[in-house]
């Protein structure tokens, strides 16, 4: 009876063995607990990374820009909503000379496009222009166009040609891009989701660009600029993020660490080598930008086909 009681008393005192605990299994164990809290917090980092709980326009103390001084809020607010025919019209024109892009700009400093881009005539007042070839039916949208680099609008409108965005032409500047950069404000977050969604379930980015609307060399570049983001401003947008900070930041709308980063490093580059950034095309985006960057240009799904000075002299000769 004595010895059925000790018995009992050693069972109890005894301590249960867990995995951690087994000399075994401890490494398998740790292993084990290490990739659930890797997998939960890998799953948290892409949902806030995929999210965006900001307003798709940014705006600056209840102007759609950031004013200077004490200068007023412009009367005219950019377009923000299009129809679903205006953006049909843009992405279904065909661009006869785009530009093409082989290499990674801002990797290598003597990337360049083909055609090659005119920088002979850029300044302050360059803009891009599209010269549309006339519709075999008049009563039909003119379809097909020539992308030209002119030195002012003046000489842009003397060639027959309509604006689509101030700055040289590149290889975002064809209307499937515009219509494109209506429809999504923030065609870097786009990027970035193609991106994380590649990793995640081995989807083509290629192919979720492709759903956005982008041309392939401007997907491309798209492509090349968020891996340069990320490569060089990791710290200060996983920082942004973590606070979920909104693209401007404080009452002077001061752009957040993040998208400060990001002009600083790539901008110069992408602007140069894109030619339309949605403030040169005129168009709000998910940053609130000075009014003077915005530039006033007015988009027009179905061009009337002008005569260039070139053919009306050749008409009355």
């Amino acid at each position: 009876h004595s010895q059925s009681k000790e018995n009992i008393k050693m069972t109890r005192s005894t301590p249960k063995k867990t995995c951690c605990k087994r000399p075994s299994s401890s490494c398998a164990c740790f292993i084990f607990l290490f990739a659930i809290t890797f997998i939960v917090g890998a799953a948290f980092f892409f949902a806030r990374i995929l999210s965006n709980n900001h307003d798709p326009i940014a705006s600056c103390n209840d102007c759609h820009c950031i004013t200077s001084g004490n200068a007023s809020c412009p009367a005219t607010k950019p377009r923000t909503i299009f129809s679903k025919t205006t953006l049909d019209e843009f992405s279904n024109a065909r661009a006869l000379n785009p530009h093409t892009l082989s290499c990674n700009p801002f990797k290598n400093e003597t990337c360049d496009m083909f055609p090659p881009q005119n920088t002979t005539l850029v300044g302050s007042d360059t803009v891009c222009g599209l010269r549309y070839e006339a519709a075999n039916n008049t009563d039909e949208c003119p379809t097909d166009y020539n992308m030209f680099t002119y030195k002012n609008t003046d000489e842009a409108k003397s060639d027959g040609a309509v604006v689509t965005h101030t700055g040289a032409c590149g290889v975002c500047s064809t209307t499937q891009d515009l219509a494109a950069y209506m429809r999504t404000p923030d065609i870097l977050t786009a990027t970035k989701h193609c991106s994380k969604l590649s990793l995640l379930r081995g989807n083509s980015r290629e192919n979720c660009l492709a759903e956005i609307g982008l041309s392939k060399a401007c997907s491309e570049l798209w492509l090349h600029r968020w891996n340069a983001v990320f490569v060089n401003c990791l710290l200060e947008c996983t920082e942004s993020m973590l606070r979920d900070e909104p693209s401007n930041t404080g009452p002077q709308c001061e752009l957040n660490d993040c998208v400060q980063c990001n002009e600083d490093t790539v901008g110069e580059v992408f602007t140069q080598v894109a030619g339309r950034t949605r403030r040169r095309s005129g168009l709000l985006s998910t940053e609130a930008r000075l009014c003077e960057e915005i530039s006033p240009v007015i988009h027009q799904s179905c061009p009337m086909v002008n005569v260039t000075l070139a053919e009306q002299r050749s008409v009355e000769n």
